[in-house]
């Protein structure tokens, strides 16, 4: 079953949401949004507000520290990211007067990874000197040994937790997880957390299929191949049934060269993050075709990949192939139409935390001409581009939406067979109408096939909106913004934040023990024995 039970309902598009979607794929069960069609008219931003309310800000768990719970979800992470995760172990050994160790792994994503190729210890970039049983260089030193798994489905159970830990058997080998093994001496100078925030730079899924030159599969940021993966790896749609031409040019389309700013090139689109394995599997697909500037739409029971670019006509529609009513609507209320687009983008540049893109207000020629437009009154679209890694490309992305939005003239027509079965959401068509004065070129955002229940009659209906090349210019030298961060947004949380607490062996005279945490008694190389870390905190004297 396909994601939109109307045929070819946009699953995830720059028009947001143009057609009510409710179905089911594969086995996951219903993921559409039952969006109106007033979204058309009245702009996604919008009417996304009326229907849904505020969007909640950044929630995903793990982005820049470390968790113990039970109910976290699965991370799926795509392209170059850095990123805490799931403490899936935690335990300790060593004697009670030194030696103490502590040993955790932290689980960062859940499948086979490319790479992980920096740690983050309490936020600090910490370098450790071998793969196998890595002593960290610098401060750390002799104090944390690391060691990073990428998920192999082959991959042995760690050695040292196995050499260390009682309760962690060579049958704990972590297939398909990538982990990352910490052994840290307890030291209060050098942990006053007691357990560190742990984040990795990595990158992410490497069995991702490029169909290109006769078909491969490895690590990519190209978001048109990842949105592939993605139904094909965790919606459980088919290859077969993912149209393998549209999937070209879209990749195509996201590899080509463009020059931005400093004069230098980069891809026209690339997508990098990490989503989580819950909710609706449309959501998982959003951040990475909103990076792109485009869609995945099912049609026939087929999926169709679309990077943003503009595209000639399919198919020309004159007043002959109009068999019922057209609704034209040429302008809306400035109150119903953005003129001002802000959001969200998480990149090394904001210190991989979520941050703010300077917000787009016009064009090259005018940098404010859409609100100039509207009279100077703000009309704000809210549109986060989490997957873009670059302030570039998200200034670049968040311009085509605005002025996609900015396209007031939708048409909703009746066509016949013959024109209706030949073309599918997306597509631009030339609407050459002699009774509307109408020569133009719309995109495809809904389409219905209707049989008259009063008669033998067969049509499909079609939702327009107006579409031009001009929506993709771009003019680096002007609408390129230098962001600034004057803070480095480097807070990597510990796990348990309770700054007057600290830990040590004894307390002091102004300090009262309030609690322990036990160690197994277990042989260690580091060490044997029982011994706890004491948990203290400073005691107010009063005269």
């Amino acid at each position: 079953m396909g994601i939109g039970v109307a045929i070819g309902a946009l699953v995830s598009s720059i028009a947001g949401a143009a057609s009510t979607a409710v179905a089911a794929i594969g086995g996951f069960g219903a993921i559409g949004k039952a969006v109106l069609t007033t979204a058309l008219s009245v702009g996604v931003n919008i009417a996304s507000k009326k229907l849904f309310g505020p969007k909640p800000p950044d929630q995903k768990q793990g982005r820049s520290g470390n968790l113990r719970t039970s109910t976290m979800p699965h991370h799926v992470v795509l392209g170059e990211v850095r990123k805490g995760g799931l403490i899936a172990y935690v335990n300790g050994s060593g004697p009670s007067n030194n030696n103490k160790w502590l040993y955790l792994a932290v689980v960062v994503a859940s499948h086979e990874v490319e790479s992980m190729d920096t740690l983050h210890v309490g936020g600090t970039e910490t370098a450790f000197d071998d793969l196998d049983n890595g002593n960290a260089v610098g401060r750390l030193h002799d104090y944390a040994f690391f060691k990073f798994h990428t998920g192999s489905p082959t991959q042995a159970a760690d050695a040292v937790l196995v050499a260390a830990n009682a309760n962690w058997t060579t049958a704990h080998q972590f297939k398909g997880r990538a982990y990352v093994r910490a052994e840290l001496r307890e030291s209060p100078a050098r942990f006053p957390s007691f357990i560190p925030a742990l984040t990795v730079t990595m990158k992410g899924a490497k069995d991702i299929y490029d169909p290109r030159a006769g078909g491969s599969t490895g690590y990519t940021k190209n978001p048109a191949l990842q949105a592939a993966w993605v139904l094909e790896t965790y919606c459980n749609v088919p290859r077969a049934r993912i149209d393998q031409t549209s999937l070209e040019t879209a990749a195509d389309i996201c590899d080509e060269s463009v020059t931005i700013k400093d004069l230098s090139s980069v891809n026209r689109y690339e997508s990098s993050g990490f989503f989580e394995l819950q909710g609706h599997p449309e959501d998982w697909l959003d951040p990475i075709t909103r990076a792109m500037a485009g869609a995945v739409v099912e049609h026939n029971g087929n999926y169709y990949i679309y990077a943003g670019a503009y595209t000639s006509p399919v198919v020309t529609i004159t007043d002959d192939d109009i068999v019922g009513d057209i609704l034209y609507s040429t302008a809306r209320s400035t109150l119903e139409r953005p003129n001002t687009i802000k959001g969200i983008f998480v990149s090394p540049e904001t210190y991989d935390a979520p941050a703010e893109y300077i917000a787009v207000t016009g064009t090259a020629a005018d940098e404010n001409e859409f609100l100039n437009e509207d009279n100077g009154v703000e009309n704000v679209m809210e549109w986060d581009l989490e997957f873009c890694q670059t302030h570039e490309q998200a200034r670049r992305v968040a311009s085509i939406i605005l002025r996609t939005n900015r396209m007031d003239e939708t048409i909703e027509c009746d066509v016949n067979l013959q024109i209706g079965l030949d073309v599918k959401p997306w597509d631009t068509v030339t609407l050459n109408s002699t009774v509307l004065g109408i020569n133009d070129t719309f995109r495809i955002l809904d389409h219905k096939r209707v049989v008259d229940p009063q008669g033998p009659r067969a049509y499909v209906t079609l939702s327009l909106r107006k579409v031009a090349s001009s929506i993709y210019d771009w003019t680096p030298a002007s609408q390129e913004k230098d962001l600034n961060i004057s803070t480095p947004v480097t807070p990597d949380e510990p796990v348990e934040t309770t700054p007057s607490v600290i830990v040590g062996d004894e307390p002091t005279n102004d300090e009262e023990q309030v609690g322990s945490i036990y160690l197994n008694e277990q042989s260690s190389n580091r060490g044997t024995g029982r011994g706890p870390f004491i948990v203290r905190k400073k005691v107010e004297k009063t005269s």
